[in-house]
């Protein structure tokens, strides 16, 4: 048991509780958690709590409905066992049992019904769930976010029931029947096609044909606000189907002991062509079509998993998503794949119904970053900074072959066969490369809510001709937006020298530049150095948040996150060579130093004439000096060290702030540069850094001269002075190197 939070959140008040999932607290925690002040508690389920779990129905009228489908499928005894055991009422009216369970159940957490969001809710509505933690009765007060508190309906700790497998199974069965979330079809067929002139023979025996013929071996349990509840032949109590949930006239399975795929939604005709076709929907059609169903000319999609298109698209990609074997997803639109972090909207990875890409060049383990992504959010846990969301998730290799793609799976020990891979022909041709995407993902039993397309320039024509590209990742838009996907595709990076690198992180995709326009995220995974070192640079780009970055490193096969090397003299002077003018914050900002470091390093530089200053309007500008000194400053002590220094190259640079450029790859333009250079000489041309990476913080053209300025708009048509966090000469906190008062 666990002490619960006083704020209404109904969670755990210990901090991290995620030891107590597994390990009980001790005597000591016990103490220290002061019981004796606590309005509130909760459990643990699971194996921890001697292998007891809570059932939490939220919702009332649910709860009473589930009672008597219980009673009418032959369940009613056990339900009335688990409820004389332990039962609380929670203060909004729902009910809460605890029950114990058998030791061959691989005890987890599991939400078993939910139901689309209504006014107000963003979100849908958990109706009935088996959760980690749950509040139990006398628990009240602060508890609660109404004041009120739970109470015990009956039983207790000590007359808890337990049940079967086969018991709990059929509970957990019947308790999925109540989910009212859209559900999927299995296979469906795809819509009328042009050349057909009238029904297809699936439409009309949809329209003709009873469930009753169809399936004449199955039980008719109960009928509750217009769905029937089914038991299949062999069984003498639960449920094990239903029909016509939510008015869709349509069989939905529960039971994996069937020819029917569990929780999968069954049209007539799909039920026809399952049972006497063995799912071969074509054949069905063509069987029908001879009975006198349709109009004769059926056209009907198999309903076999083979990736590839049935017959040849059109030239144009957009041709190949006229049509949908599916109806439209609604549900998770908007939502990311690795939520945003806490008080950074927008910051959210992948966002589901838009299309995004991942940037390198070859071999710079693009591959390996997004595997260890999706497979570590599936499994809910926190990547780079950011909670996985557990969404199924596609793989679709075009690049490489089979051999390859196991070869890396092996060096990440990732076992054959574990990981949900199809792999798609490179035919350099958009329309097939669309309709085969399609088609792979149409044919997961689950739709999934994430695919990652490998070398998906390898799929068009030309990549650097905006037509094509911009009819190809349309055409990928369209069925991101259809089934609520988030389609990620990894394309290369141009070759360029070292001093030819791009600026703009967006630029720095091969190709046409709509590849990145089109985009939503782009991450740019650079190789640091000449690609003989394990060490990778990761910039993620958002639409509508900044910019985040990563150095990584292979360790163990994968990419992890790791510490950059410590900046030397080398990096400090690159910098100043690359920037030519900029402020003292940005020095700080860019090394991450505290103010004294910062001010001891620049004063050194200045001492040895490496660098020069520049005072204007109480402002000091620093300025790099092509020829340098023969001197270095120490980066160990700051002091001037008389032997030769060495002219480092660029190749040491990490990031740079270039011409028109802020740190964070977003371009501006700036007006007017010869004007400023023939005011003030010392400013070159083509060199001016952006303050705290925002555009806003440029300001128009004065006189013939750049300035910048704080964010926040000029008062009274007179300049405004730089923001505080420039200027200001509080001493930092040592235990920020940034400086507290440059948290914001």
């Amino acid at each position: 048991m666990l002490p619960t939070k006083t704020d209404g959140s109904k969670s755990p008040s210990v901090g991290t509780w995620t030891e107590y999932k597994t390990t009980r607290p001790t005597p000591d925690q016990n103490r220290r958690w002061g019981w004796e002040y606590r309005d509130g508690y909760g459990v643990v389920a699971g194996a921890v709590s001697g292998g007891r779990e809570c059932w939490d129905f939220d919702d009332r009228d649910v709860f009473d409905a589930f009672v008597a489908a219980a009673d009418g499928c032959g369940l009613g005894d056990g339900v009335r066992r688990i409820r004389a055991g332990y039962e609380d009422r929670t203060p909004r009216g729902g009910v809460r049992w605890i029950v114990q369970y058998a030791e061959a159940v691989e005890w987890r957490d599991c939400t078993l019904a939910r139901r689309p969001p209504r006014d107000g809710e963003t979100h849908p509505h958990v109706l009935i769930e088996l959760p980690t933690f749950n509040v139990l009765a006398p628990s009240n007060g602060s508890t609660h976010p109404t004041g009120l508190a739970y109470t015990r309906q009956s039983g207790g700790f000590d007359t808890i029931a337990c049940y079967t497998v086969e018991e709990r199974d059929a509970l957990l069965t019947l308790a999925r029947s109540f989910d009212e979330m859209p559900r999927r079809e299995a296979a469906p067929s795809r819509p009328v096609s042009a050349g057909s002139t009238g029904d297809r023979p699936g439409d009309d025996f949809n329209r003709r044909a009873s469930w009753p013929d169809l399936l004449p071996d199955w039980a008719h349990v109960f009928e509750r606000g217009g769905t029937i509840y089914l038991r299949r032949p062999g069984k003498d109590h639960d449920v094990s189907a239903t029909i016509n949930h939510g008015g869709g006239d349509c069989l939905y399975v529960f039971s994996s002991s069937t020819e029917f795929d569990p929780e999968k939604s069954y049209t007539k005709f799909g039920v026809y062509a399952t049972l006497h076709h063995g799912g071969d929907y074509r054949k069905a059609a063509l069987a029908l079509s001879q009975l006198g169903y349709g109009d004769g000319s059926p056209v009907v999609r198999s309903g076999t998993t083979d990736a590839k298109p049935d017959t040849a698209p059109a030239s144009d990609p957009t041709a190949a998503v006229s049509g949908f074997a599916r109806p439209a997803i609604v549900e998770g639109i908007g939502e990311c794949v690795l939520a945003p972090k806490l008080a950074q909207p927008y910051s959210g990875w992948f966002m589901r119904g838009a299309v995004h890409l991942v940037a390198g060049a070859s071999a710079s383990g693009k591959s390996t970053l997004m595997i260890d992504v999706l497979e570590r959010q599936a499994r809910g846990e926190r990547v780079l900074g950011h909670v996985g969301q557990r969404l199924d998730y596609l793989i679709l290799a075009a690049d490489r072959g089979g051999p390859a793609n196991a070869e890396t799976l092996s060096r990440m020990k990732i076992a054959p066969g574990t990981l949900p891979i199809t792999h798609i022909p490179a035919v350099a041709q958009a329309a097939p490369s669309v309709a085969a995407i399609l088609a792979a993902v149409e044919a997961e039993a689950d739709l999934p809510a994430v695919v990652f397309v490998e070398g998906a320039d390898m799929l068009v024509e030309d990549p650097s001709k905006p037509a094509v590209v911009a009819r190809f990742m349309t055409a990928l838009q369209t069925i991101a937006e259809h089934y609520a996907v988030a389609l990620v595709l990894s394309v290369g990076a141009p070759k360029a020298r070292p001093k030819e690198q791009y600026t703009v992180k967006r630029d720095q995709v091969f190709g046409s530049q709509l590849w990145s326009r089109m985009a939503c995220d782009v991450l740019v995974l650079s190789v640091v150095g000449d690609g003989t070192q394990a060490d990778r640079d990761l910039v993620v780009l958002h639409r509508n948040a900044p910019a985040e970055s990563f150095h990584l490193t292979f360790e163990a096969g994968r990419l992890v996150e790791a510490d950059p090397a410590p900046a030397t003299d080398a990096d400090y002077v690159t910098w100043f060579r690359e920037v030519e003018v900029f402020l003292a914050i940005h020095f700080r900002r860019r090394f991450n130093l505290s103010g004294a470091r910062a001010t001891q390093l620049l004063d050194g530089y200045v001492a040895i004439g490496t660098l020069r200053t520049k005072v204007r309007n109480d402002r000091t500008s620093y300025i790099y000096k092509r020829s340098m000194a023969s001197s270095t400053v120490s980066t160990s002590t700051g002091s001037v060290d008389t032997a030769p220094a060495t002219d480092p190259t660029s190749d040491s640079v990490h990031e740079t702030c270039g011409r028109g450029h802020d740190p964070q790859g977003e371009s501006c333009d700036f007006p007017n540069d010869s004007e400023a250079q023939q005011e003030d000489p010392l400013i070159p041309t083509n060199s001016l850094s952006i303050v705290h990476g925002s555009l806003s913080s440029l300001s128009p053209v004065d006189n013939g001269q750049l300035s910048t300025v704080s964010p926040r708009a000029r008062e009274d048509g007179g300049d405004e002075a730089l923001p505080a966090w420039v200027t200001e000469d509080t001493a930092p906190d040592d235990s920020d190197p940034i400086g507290a008062h440059d948290e914001e």
